[in-house]
């Protein structure tokens, strides 16, 4: 028989076995270091915006500062029991109502205060401010003095019936200042202050006061009420008992501040440049001269650099503090803060205060220092068992101060004078005289101001920012941007500058939109990161949008720090690498040593070839597109046609640098918006980012809407020409990402065996990957 033939099959190839098999690649730890970077980012954004938000509610909740001297009691149960000389309760709890008296104190002229020392020494009655008659044997000495320097141009109740609970009380003031007090070569921030007094209504634990102690008894404060209150009162202008008790625990504000304002040549002096700088500089070569109060011309002295400027908005707070004390701790706590007074008063002497201003000290009064335990009071109460006894109790003050940094910019008004004209002639003094003779006599503003009640944790939490707002804004010449920062943060804090602003509400929706903004950018990075082939791409687009994101990231400067100049420089930028290095055909020479450094052109693969656009027809098409849109911004500026008006001042300008990002980033999306269109499938992002720009634009239109933040926001976002455009692109965009597939994962070919990515992410984020098999 003959055996039947096997036939053995060939061996194959290394090379042609498992054809069909797909190629996978390694896992880059460099890639994943990347990931966690870019979220990072994105976590320590979002943790950021969570502690500003949240991080003051939660000390204001669960807060409370001074606990130790606390006791634990009501009032009630202090009866109950026996103890109520034990505690010190508060003169104001929460049922008590109370009044605000504020006074606007303004500085005499030297001829005024003349003229009033000459009536005072030859006549024993004379007429004050108010037209009623002083008594200046039974006057106070000290109070005599105070009253020579200084008269009161307003003085009411401005407030009644409050609650320590009260917020956001609003009240505008209308001022007639005289400005020839403001002529003088010294000035000083008390030429104009106001006084707020507490007044508790009747009947009150104020009826009852006979003996109290302060913490500054030995200083030299500023009179708070006038001779006369109200001003027709018949009562005797001697300060009494309760007028110097509540005067203890009254607030000062001074409604001036001191800035250098102009050169002699007109040009404004550096802001970095202190005040005691401008008074060492002695500029001989130019003859200066300046009005004294009096109206005489005399020459010029270094402090006539210094301008004026009149503060027209206040934020008071008043502490909403009613636990009882225990009145052990308590005295130690006021005793020691007397003792250490002087750490935290001090008289302003310089240069700038002339030596006939009485010595009146000036406090820094943080709750976290001072407390509550500023004044105590001792009560004698009726015994309602006893018609002829009483009772002995105590009391503490409410605690009372101003909010730094409340005035913005715009709250800072200068006095319409001239207090320095130079001129480079020597015998030009005519022409300076005749200039400087036109000034205005009175200048009439409107002071703001603002009262509300306070927790002791929330007056805590005041004043970790206070000091820092204080230092930014406080000053003229400030930019919009810190003016609104400085409302918003104002707002955190607790005021609003005015009865119809919602600032919280408006920072919270910012904020989102930003966090928002980083995310669509991350998104963007990790898409373009993710990308080994340019199938379903739009080159031309592609490269538009890098230019526009190389533009935005050199645009941004630094009005708000170096840090954030570099997150957000870096932060645009990124999208643009991502994009770059994805679409061009640079590649490394291999996987080890020093083939890992060396760039090598690489032929595009055949999806990629027949991806591409025709190109002739194509780039003439980009290439008028752009040229229009580049022409319609500079010439019709759409970003400055507002079909909803905005309330801050828009810059019109026209800039081509401006025009072309624009033009750039319209041409870019519609390219690929178009390419999208014809090839049928969704490409250039993730669907997620076009749903968090959805989430940004939705917050763009809340922002114009004056049911959101209010219609006294002086900063409402309008909505113009460029934003319908744009929301329009927007429907377009999300219309395709619903409707259109995302792109199939095809596997490379067999042959390609490096990479596909750029030497550029190479070098930055060293994400390669070598496909193996």
């Amino acid at each position: 028989m003959s055996t039947p033939l096997v036939h053995k099959s060939k061996p194959k190839l290394a090379s042609e076995l498992d054809s069909g098999f797909t190629p996978h690649r390694k896992f880059s730890i460099s890639k994943f270091i990347v990931f966690c970077s870019v979220a990072g980012l994105f976590v320590s954004h979002a943790l950021a915006a969570f502690t500003i938000s949240f991080g003051l509610r939660f000390l204001q909740v669960f807060g409370k500062p001074h606990i130790e001297i606390h006791q634990n009691q009501t009032w009630e149960q202090a009866l109950t029991s026996g103890y109520r000389n034990v505690v010190v309760r508060p003169l104001i709890d929460r049922k008590q109502r109370y009044e605000v008296l504020v006074t606007v104190w303004l500085r005499r002229t030297e001829e005024e205060k003349h003229s009033l020392w000459d009536q005072m020494q030859g006549a024993h009655y004379v007429l004050d401010n108010y037209d009623s008659e002083i008594d200046w044997d039974n006057y106070d000495n000290e109070y005599t003095e105070d009253f020579l320097h200084e008269k009161a141009i307003f003085s009411d109740v401005v407030f009644s019936g409050l609650r320590l609970k009260n917020r956001n009380m609003f009240v505008e003031i209308p001022l007639q200042i005289p400005t020839q007090v403001f002529m003088s070569g010294h000035l000083s921030t008390s030429d104009l202050r106001a006084s707020i007094v507490i007044i508790p209504s009747s009947p009150s634990l104020l009826d009852h006061v006979s003996d109290y102690s302060t913490w500054y008894s030995w200083m030299r404060r500023h009179r708070m009420r006038p001779s006369r209150f109200p001003p027709n009162s018949t009562k005797p202008p001697i300060r009494s008992f309760q007028d110097r008790l509540l005067e203890g625990f009254a607030l000062n504000v001074d409604l001036i501040r001191i800035h250098e304002h102009q050169k002699p040549n007109g040009t404004s002096y550096d802001e970095s440049s202190a005040p005691s700088d401008a008074l060492d500089s002695h500029e001989e070569e130019v003859d200066c001269f300046a009005l004294s109060s009096s109206g005489e011309l005399v020459r010029a002295s270094p402090s006539h650099i210094l301008h004026p400027f009149i503060v027209t908005r206040t934020q008071v707070r008043i502490n909403d503090q009613t636990s009882l004390f225990n009145r052990q701790m308590f005295v130690e706590r006021h005793e020691r803060l007397k003792s250490s007074a002087h750490k935290y008063c001090t008289v302003p002497r310089s240069r700038l205060y002339s030596n006939d201003i009485p010595p009146w000290t000036s406090c820094r009064r943080e709750y976290q220092t001072v407390g509550n335990w500023e004044t105590l009071m001792e009560l004698h109460v009726p015994n309602e068992e006893s018609a002829a006894g009483y009772d002995v109790e105590w009391a503490y003050a409410p605690y009372m101060n101003s909010l730094r940094g409340a005035a913005t910019d715009k709250d800072h008004i200068p006095v319409p004078i001239t207090r320095r004209l130079c001129n480079q002639q020597n015998n030009s003094s005519s022409h300076t005289e005749s200039g400087a003779q036109h000034e205005a006599a009175v200048m009439n503003i409107t002071w703001r101001l603002s009262f509300t009640g306070r927790t002791s944790a929330e007056l805590v939490g005041d004043e970790l920012i206070g000091p820092v707002c204080e230092q930014q804004w406080a000053k003229p010449n400030t930019g919009d941007d810190l003016t609104q920062y400085a409302i918003w943060t104002n707002g955190l804090v607790g005021h609003r500058h005015g009865p119809d602003l919602h600032p919280k509400r408006k920072f919270h929706l910012v904020q989102t939109r930003d966090v928002m903004s980083d995310v669509e950018l991350s998104l963007k990075a990790m898409y373009w990161i993710s990308q080994t082939s340019i199938e379903h791409i739009s080159l031309q687009g592609t490269y538009l949008l890098v230019v526009y994101y190389i533009i935005a990231s050199t645009q941004r400067g630094f009005s708000r720090g170096l840090v954030d100049w570099i997150w957000h420089k870096g932060l645009v930028a990124i999208p643009a690498v991502t994009m770059l290095s994805a679409v061009t055909t640079i590649a490394r020479a291999g996987s080890t040593g020093l083939l890992r450094w060396i760039p090598v052109p690489v032929a595009r693969t055949y999806r990629d070839w027949t991806s591409l656009e025709p190109g002739s027809t194509i780039n003439r098409t980009v290439a008028m597109l752009l040229a229009i849109i580049s022409g319609f911004y500079y010439i019709v500026q759409p970003e400055h046609i507002y079909l909803i008006s905005p309330t801050y001042r828009v810059d019109r300008s026209r800039e081509l640098l401006p025009a072309l990002r624009a033009s750039a980033w319209w041409t870019g999306k519609l390219c690929q918006l178009g390419f999208n269109n014809r090839s049928g499938v969704f490409a250039g992002d993730y669907k997620t980012t076009v749903f968090t720009w959805v989430i940004q634009e939705l917050i763009e239109l809340m922002l114009t809407c004056e049911c959101v933040v209010g219609n006294s926001d002086e900063w409402r976002q309008g909505l113009s020409l460029q934003d319908v455009c744009r929301l329009v692109l927007l429907a377009a965009t999300v219309w395709q990402a619903i409707r259109l597939p995302r792109p199939k994962p095809v596997p490379e070919p067999n042959d390609v065996r490096v990479g596909k990515m750029s030497y550029i992410k190479h070098k930055l984020f060293g994400m390669f990957y070598v496909h193996v098999i």
